[in-house]
């Protein structure tokens, strides 16, 4: 459920495996950058993306348009394409000429971005060194009995029948563990190679092909296993073995990939038939809104297709609250938190022991936190993640550590579900998951987790393969303060074959403080406070015949006492005591809000955290007022070239660029970088200026200006006098504003805009460099 307003509104991740090691050992996520001149369109329904790109080649100053990947007109109607030529191609260019063509509606445009390669930094343990244990008779591996599984396994259910599509760094296939084999008859079936060895972000370098076996990184050969480990010398199996693999390898050895790659592997895997697709890598974000999220929501919602995906993760802290990663920050995809194991496996040439772990059973402390910025639920549940024993490259085994194992594992507990019920659609799986999750207690022992950490709480897939209680919910969001909805209503089902009686009451968890109250910068690791939140529950308990249903009012009372300026997140579960006979069943319904009103937090940091250097020499701060950057002369402007000034400490040498940087400590969905003149040269032509929605004048924005899909972190670039609209700034006097949206804010209301002016002004000359 997504946080709704009133007015219109215009990582990697990373894994590490660890031989029973502290969890903040877990790498922290990084953050992408965009591949040059590279972009994403997604064109309304209907559009062909072919006559989108044969009429940008017809552009003046386009001379080549380099297609990299075209995408199933049924799912994402979209192309990923290069521009080459004298157009500087940005979004903003991309939509003022191409977008306002009738013929060719375009919904939206993004940056191609570069996504680093997941790491795994822990010791490999090679199968003919481990002492060899005997095949067990039933599944005492810990993480299947924190989620059912293991009772699953009893009955005989192994997934088999289902086929889960598994985008990642590809697999090794030949470890004997995962079948020793690829093709039909295989544990992996199929799958496909998207990128080939070398792939490093040029189209050039692109080199697919159908085989997607690969020994240099080993990402997706962890998360194989614990899918469909088959039996071997340590014991354990995964916790789907009888399902078939489709792997999709998205990163070659050079260690890259990009975001249109990813969607391409994501469209494919649903292609080939996949019944549920899981995806361990991506990038942080917490929208919904960007390309990778879209697309695996797009996947879920038009082909009836699970998707799961990591929540993310970072280094024992770091991102905190509103930091869930894509694509598992998509609608409809299911974001998967990670819990610690309850026995720690330890390697050795012994083979593997288990003990017990102090934090067994807890959230992850590096597993990332929701909500998206849109108010989206996330994650919606938590699975084991931490200290998980599976298969490594080369026939080796590995014990490693983050929401990557937890998202896998989530997938092959609906292939379990599935052999129970049959088939159901997605948002039915999110819902029953939901439900019949267990609420985490907190590390501290101070209260249930907060649900932005937990979301619903552990799965527990041998409960929602049997409940016989429907309800009509995931999950409750009540927005924040300003835009609060502090009533819902949801309907309990009674789909079994007896009379069931529930009890309804108020399972509280504890809050979280977002942000340093004194600074608005964001709490890296939240802190945790006790107000919490009340709820009225209506009817308090009810009995419902077979075949019966009944409407349930919540009204929420955020917590009270609280600092606003912390933006403190609260949550808690309704919870459902379903007793039929002698059986007794706990479900719960969780729910979530802001106790603030996100419109007033400034996105930006203090001023004096606004900085304007040269790109040679950040420690040369402050920059003079005045200082004139000589900048290469364009190659549309030779007119505008000046002799270049040598020795005057106001001019910067010839070629050396301006650089900014500003620390965005909110999310916004719209960030702009805006040039204004302060006094035009005497020998240039006048700066052509137009009022911004904000009623000030502007030149427009930098090029590679607005972004969009803010998340919190700082930001610096240089720039080359080039504007959002691929003209040039003449020559003059200028200043710079940055403009962001704040969250909840309505493009339109200049009061919903963070505004930063720098305080220098800077001069603007153009040289033959």
């Amino acid at each position: 459920m997504s946080w709704l307003r009133r007015l219109a509104l215009p990582v990697l991740l990373a894994s590490a495996a660890l031989p029973a090691v502290a969890d903040d050992t877990v790498p922290q996520a990084v953050t992408q950058e965009p591949l040059p001149n590279t972009y994403i369109v997604e064109l309304e329904d209907g559009e062909a993306t072919k006559s989108y790109l044969d009429a940008l080649r017809a552009e003046p100053g386009v001379d080549e348009v380099t297609e990299r990947f075209a995408y199933s007109p049924g799912i994402f109607n979209a192309v990923s394409f290069e521009v080459k030529g004298s157009l500087t191609a940005t979004p903003e260019t991309l939509r003022r000429r191409m977008g306002g063509l009738p013929e060719l509606r375009v919904r939206h445009i993004w940056p191609v971005e570069a996504v680093p390669a997941p790491t795994y930094p822990g010791e490999i343990f090679n199968v003919s060194s481990l002492a060899a244990n005997a095949r067990r008779a039933a599944d005492v591996f810990p993480p299947h009995e924190m989620i059912q599984v293991d009772k699953l396994h009893e009955l005989g259910y192994f997934g088999n029948g289902t086929r889960i599509g598994v985008v990642d760094s590809g697999v090794d296939w030949r470890h004997p563990a995962l079948g020793g084999c690829f093709g039909p008859g295989c544990l992996i079936e199929y799958g496909y190679d998207l990128v080939g060895e070398n792939y490093n972000g040029n189209p050039a370098t692109l080199a697919p092909d159908d085989d997607p076996w690969e020994q240099c990184n080993g990402h997706g050969t962890l998360v194989s296993g614990v899918i469909a480990a088959q039996h071997n010398a340590l014991g354990f199996l995964g916790a789907a073995p009888g399902v078939r693999l489709g792997v999709y390898r998205t990163f070659s050895c050079a260690g890259a990939s990009s975001t249109d790659v990813m969607i391409a592997a994501i469209i494919r895997a649903a292609e080939d038939g996949s019944d549920i697709i899981t995806m361990s890598v991506g990038h942080l974000s917490a929208w919904a809104g960007t390309p990778l999220a879209e697309a695996m929501s797009r996947v879920s919602k038009r082909t009836g297709i699970p998707c799961v995906a990591a929540a993310g993760n970072t280094d024992g802290g770091g991102y905190g609250i509103w930091s869930a990663a894509a694509p598992s920050s998509g609608e409809g995809v299911l974001s998967i938190g990670s819990v610690q194991s309850t026995r720690t496996p330890n390697l050795s040439a012994s083979g593997v022991t288990y003990s017990q772990s102090p934090s067994g059973g807890q959230i992850s402390s590096f597993s990332l936190w929701g909500p998206t910025y849109e108010g989206n639920f996330k994650p919606q549940f938590a699975a084991p993640g931490g200290q998980i024993l599976t298969t490594a490259p080369g026939g080796a085994f590995t014990v490693t550590s983050g929401t990557s194992f937890a998202a896998p594992i989530t997938a092959a507990s609906i292939a379990l579900l599935f052999n129970v019920r049959g088939k159901i659609s997605p948002s039915e799986v999110e819902n029953i998951l939901a439900i019949t999750a267990k609420p985490v207690f907190s590390g501290d022992g101070r209260g249930n987790e907060p649900v932005a950490h937990q979301g619903a709480g552990i799965i527990q897939v041998y409960d929602a393969a049997y409940s016989t209680t429907r309800i009509s919910t995931s999950g409750l969001s009540f927005n924040d303060t300003e835009f609060l909805v502090p009533e819902h209503e949801f309907t309990i089902t009674n789909d079994g074959d007896s009379a069931v009686s529930y009890e309804l009451s108020h399972l509280e968890a504890l809050s979280a403080e977002a942000v340093w109250p004194e600074n608005g910068y964001r709490r890296s690791e939240p802190e945790l406070i006790p107000q919490v939140s009340s709820l009225k529950i209506e009817p308090s308990s009810l009995t419902l015949q077979p075949g019966g249903k009944a409407a349930v009012r919540v009204v929420v009372t955020p917590p009270e006492g609280v600092n606003a300026l912390a933006l403190p997140v609260y949550g808690g579960f309704v919870s459902i005591k379903a007793t039929a006979g002698d059986e007794v069943t706990a479900l719960s319904v969780p729910y979530l809000g802001v106790a603030a009103v996100l419109r007033e937090h400034d996105v930006f940091a203090v001023p004096e955290q606004f900085y304007f250097w040269r790109e040679d020499d950040n420690l040369s701060l402050p920059l003079p007022e005045g200082v004139v950057f000589q900048l290469p002369v364009p190659a549309a402007h030779p007119e505008w070239a000046r002799t270049p000034v040598l020795d005057n400490d106001l001019y910067i040498p010839p070629g050396i660029l301006p650089a900014w940087n500003f620390w965005a400590r909110s999310g916004s969905r719209t960030v702009r970088f805006e040039l204004f003149s302060v006094a035009p040269s005497c020998k240039g032509p006048l700066p052509v200026v137009s009022e911004n929605v904000n009623g000030d004048e502007t030149l427009g924005n930098f090029a590679g200006f607005p972004l969009h899909f803010v998340d919190m972190r700082g930001r610096w670039f240089t720039w080359t006098g080039q504007l959002a609209d691929a003209s040039y700034a003449p020559p003059g006097k200028y200043g710079v504003r940055v403009y962001a949206l704040r969250h909840l804010g309505d493009y339109n209301n200049p009061e919903d805009w963070s505004v930063r002016e720098h305080p220098r002004h800077f001069g603007l000359s153009y040289v033959e460099v």
